[in-house]
């Protein structure tokens, strides 16, 4: 009988069957077949379930956005896998935490927002802003006009001042 996996299509790539190193800034995908090792190539990694499942479920594709399968957990690869992996999926979900909120105007279907983050002061504008957070109980992810996210991962944790500034759009 088959797996859902070979169903799918997809392939789970666990220690026994892989091996993941960097090559310079590049990470590299290896399939281990017995003693033999071939090098599949550069890939870029991406979460599954990018805000419930962090370190689970971490999908590989090769430079041409092709499947070559996905790590269950994080923590079943080395140390130095795991750093590899973990490089490359905070290059890609890089997500400033919102701290405080300073401003928030609007004007012809933006809003320009001036906040506070773990990264320093930014300011940023955001289409559609009704549509443009996404509600996760008292999670906020604030997505800008370029596509940029920003968290906010506690909403009532704001203080009272920042809230009042975004409390039309909560709920």
């Amino acid at each position: 009988m088959q797996s859902v996996f070979d169903i799918a299509g997809i392939t789970p790539l666990d220690c026994k069957n892989s091996r993941i190193a960097a090559e310079g800034d590049f990470p590299v995908l290896y399939r281990l077949e017995g003693q033999k090792e071939e090098r599949v190539g550069c890939f870029e990694a991406k979460r599954a379930f990018p805000f419930e499942k962090e370190d689970e479920y971490i999908v590989l594709l090769s430079e041409e956005g092709k499947d070559l399968g996905f790590i269950r957990a994080l923590s079943e690869r080395s140390e130095q896998e795991r750093a590899i992996l973990e490089r490359e999926l905070s290059r890609r979900y890089f997500m400033p935490v919102i701290t405080g909120i300073q401003k928030v105007t609007e004007r012809f279907a933006f809003s320009y927002w001036k906040v506070k983050t773990t990264s320093g002061d930014l300011e940023f504008s955001v289409k559609d802003t009704y549509r443009s957070l996404i509600h996760l109980g008292k999670r906020i992810i604030v997505t800008d006009a370029d596509g940029n996210r920003y968290d906010i991962p506690d909403v009532t944790a704001l203080d009272r001042d920042s809230r009042k500034k975004i409390d039309i759009y909560l709920w």
